[in-house]
């Protein structure tokens, strides 16, 4: 009888059927938590910082550069994480 080797991590969360980072729903779940938390935690920035803003257009530049921010902020961090687990 021969040895079999042994099964790398991949191969075994396979067999297991857990989800990984190419599983589809599992990276949409991820991306819209992230979501969520990245426009909560701009919602907390603005109700923070806006007491202390004067300016109106000073207020206008934190929108415009916070909500896009927000938004792009999830894929950016799911593609980073998807390079260093091994992806494309």
């Amino acid at each position: 009888m021969t040895a079999s080797r042994p099964q790398t991590i991949r191969e075994r969360l396979d067999a297991s059927g857990a989800p990984t980072e190419r599983d589809p729903l599992f990276v949409l779940v991820c991306y819209c938590l992230l979501s969520v938390l990245s426009v909560l935690a701009f919602g907390v920035f603005v109700a923070v910082s806006a007491p202390h803003i004067e300016s109106p257009a000073a207020f206008v530049a934190v929108f415009l550069v916070g909500v896009p921010a927000a938004f792009a902020l999830p894929g950016i961090v799911l593609r980073r994480v998807g390079v260093r687990v091994g992806g494309r």
